[in-house]
């Protein structure tokens, strides 16, 4: 059963944030009204449409005068002090509408500003607009948008627990997290993926995962052992990590080196494992010889008991078994000698029954690989299947490998 979050909303009060000064920018600049610039009297003296208008057409440059740049300011705090008294309408959207692109915020004040708004209202408009308007300030520092990470953790887990119209904000909100890859995200991005969404907001949340991912990587190593989460989930995870340029390769592999760990089963019974847990596995293998991942040697051995199993139920392909072997080729350490030694044994005790049992091809690659090694572990193995009546091809490639074992 997943755990409802419940996390009360409440305004940021800014006198919180700024302890002295008012906030109107009317009385931080000694001007009066005589000197005032004429669209700062303009809104002053408006209605609520007029302000609108006006905030509709204000364009804001390096020359704009200071009056005119704090016009969007204090047209949301108009809004932050009417909206509790007169309520969401009376051109009271409008005017936030108009007045939260133009806000240039570079304040921590500016920052509690938008989201007071963010919380007042529930309409997707104006929560994509406030959305945006903080990813912009992300872009110029991530700390005036920080205060809200978990007030944008528990809007994400309402709005697409919910079948409202609320798409458009919930994707705004989600590509929010991923811009400001706060590590703490990681965990609801992570149950939100696979989950039942929209592929529309499935793609944002994956796109978002992927941004946070290279900031989280000790909780993603702790995830990707864990039992409580499906080999699907995993396996999902683990194909966004591969894709991520950001990550270096000795994570990846260390990553692999945990999800292979996590899949093996301890019994013979293999065929109850999702099929996405052999999809990971074989990724994993993959993953761990790309890198030339050493420290999983051991892993990938074991591994290689339970691959056998899944070859010959049938469960992975002879393609997706040979590279298997091929991984234990590459990591060349005595845990790989053992494996494939123990394996050409198998074959061998099979082909001494019945030597049609034996696929040529996988037995082959076995012998080339313990021929590549040099190992003289694998002479008696080796020298046995000159005796047995292997096709030419077989005895041949025994002999050129026993040729190269180093004494």
């Amino acid at each position: 059963m997943k755990k409802k979050i419940i996390v009360l909303k409440v305004l940021v009060p800014l006198s919180a944030i700024f302890l002295c000064g008012t906030v109107f920018a009317t009385e931080s600049i000694s001007q009066n009204s005589a000197t005032a610039p004429q669209q700062y009297i303009d809104f002053v003296t408006g209605s609520v449409a007029d302000k609108t208008k006006l905030l509709s057409n204000l364009s804001i440059s390096g020359d704009t005068p200071e009056l005119v740049v704090a016009i969007p300011e204090e047209a949301l705090e108009f809004v932050q002090d009417k909206v509790p008294l007169l309520g969401t309408g009376s051109g009271m959207k409008e005017l936030a509408l108009a007045a939260i692109p133009v806000l240039q915020v570079a304040s921590q004040r500016q920052g509690a500003l938008l989201w007071n708004v963010f919380v007042l209202f529930d309409d997707s408009q104006i929560k994509v607009a406030v959305l945006d308007a903080l990813s912009m300030a992300v872009s110029k520092n991530k700390r005036l948008v920080s205060p809200y990470l978990e007030g944008l953790h528990t809007f994400v887990a309402e709005s697409t627990a919910t079948d409202s119209d609320s798409l458009a904000s919930s994707i705004a909100a989600i590509n929010l997290l991923g811009l400001m890859a706060d590590p703490n995200s990681f965990e609801i991005l992570f149950r939100l993926m696979n989950s039942k969404v929209s592929p529309e907001l499935n793609q944002a949340i994956e796109s978002s995962l992927a941004s946070v991912i290279p900031s989280a990587q000790p909780t993603l190593l702790r995830h990707i052992s864990q039992d409580y989460y499906s080999m699907a989930e995993k396996y999902g995870l683990f194909l966004i990590v591969q894709k991520n340029d950001k990550i270096s390769s000795l994570f990846k592999a260390e990553l692999a080196e945990k999800a292979l760990s996590a899949t093996i089963i301890k019994t013979e019974d293999v065929s109850k494992m999702a099929p996405e847990g052999f999809s990971l596995q074989l990724a994993a293998v993959q993953q761990i010889h790309e890198s030339d991942w050493t420290r999983a040697a051991s892993i990938v051995a074991e591994y290689f008991v339970q691959a056998q199993n899944q070859f010959d139920l049938g469960l992975i392909t002879r393609e997706q078994f040979l590279g298997v072997v091929t991984c234990l080729e590459g990591l060349a350490t005595s845990h790989s000698v053992s494996a494939l030694v123990n394996y050409l044994g198998v074959l061998n005790t099979a082909a001494a029954q019945k030597v049609s049992s034996v696929d040529e091809e996988v037995l082959l690659a076995v012998i080339e690989s313990l021929g590549a090694l040099g190992d003289k572990a694998a002479f008696d193995n080796l020298l046995y299947v000159t005796y047995l009546p292997y096709p030419e091809t077989i005895t041949t490639a025994a002999r050129t490998a026993l040729a190269g074992l180093k004494w």
